[in-house]
């Protein structure tokens, strides 16, 4: 007779919990996974930089101001930048139109001016000879032709002087209208240097007191290069870009001078304070005469 023999039933080992026992909460994987670096917590426990607030274009009316402050961060920094983007672009047309206006106005003076000397030229051709004051004696001596050929003569002189005055006046004026336009085509290449000059220095031209010690400062480098102190008066816009670049260059050299002096100084300090080098065949303080095997063979123990 076969025994059957029982089948043992698995037993689950998980322990149900007892009565009165709360379980522990299980813990979330990603609660304490850190937040990765650059990104910005969400919550109440986040945190933002407080970043100083963009002021609004000074162009632009209040109300327009006021709109722009409630604008978030982005968006200001959007509108500022295109703003800046704006004014820099109107200053670069607004000096391209000045220059052009100078140019333009320069050229109308040049051409106004040959036409008066043009005139000038015109004028002096048409002066009338002056013929010689008539002699009063014909008047005294009492006869009737030598009188009228005085008046005739008279009058001839008077009309020629006359004329000849006024062709002389028209050119006085056209002279003095001539000077008076090469004084402003000077004064307006002065202010196109000074604006010239405005352009590539900044304040350092702009500003009248950092401008004196800027030709304080290239006046001995001018004189050293020949410049006498009327000449730099007169000094063009070039002229004073490239005294300011030497000297810009001259300032670099010195420093580099004074760097290579200091490196210099132990080296002359360690170098004065090594022995004498002795000369091939003395020894000491007696000189002894060398041979040259010696001196070609030191090492030879055959010797």
């Amino acid at each position: 007779m076969d025994i059957e023999t029982p089948v043992e039933q698995p037993v689950d080992t998980v322990e149900q919990p007892q009565e009165g026992y709360e379980a522990e909460p299980q813990q979330d994987p990603d609660a304490g996974a850190e937040t990765p670096e650059g990104e910005e917590q969400s919550g109440d426990g986040g945190q933002q930089p407080d970043l100083e607030p963009i002021a609004a274009p000074t162009s632009w009316a209040k109300d327009a101001k006021e709109v722009f402050g409630t604008l978030p961060r982005e968006a200001q920094e959007v509108i500022a930048q295109r703003e800046a983007d704006r004014e820099k672009f109107l200053q670069q047309k607004s000096r391209e139109a000045s220059s052009t206006r100078q140019a333009v106005e320069s050229e109308a003076r040049q051409a106004l001016s040959t036409i008066m000397e043009n005139h000038q030229r015109a004028l002096q051709q048409f002066l009338p000879p002056v013929p010689e004051i008539p002699d009063p004696r014909l008047l005294s001596s009492g006869d009737p032709q030598h009188r009228d050929l005085y008046y005739q003569q008279k009058a001839e002189y008077d009309y020629a002087a006359a004329q000849r005055d006024a062709i002389s006046q028209q050119i006085e004026q056209s002279r003095q209208h001539a000077d008076a336009i090469s004084q402003q085509q000077y004064q307006a290449e002065i202010q196109a240097e000074h604006h010239a000059l405005e352009d590539a220095l900044g304040t350092e031209w702009s500003d009248p007191s950092e401008r004196a010690k800027l030709l304080e400062k290239l006046q001995p480098i001018a004189a050293e290069l020949g410049y006498s102190q009327e000449v730099m008066a007169q000094a063009r816009a070039a002229d004073i870009l490239a005294l300011r670049r030497i000297g810009d260059f001259k300032a670099k050299a010195d420093k580099y001078d004074q760097l290579m002096k200091k490196k210099m100084e132990p080296v002359r300090a360690a170098k004065s304070q090594l022995p004498p080098a002795a000369r091939p065949g003395i020894t000491g303080g007696n000189p002894t005469p060398a041979d040259a095997a010696s001196l070609l063979y030191p090492d030879d123990i055959r010797r």
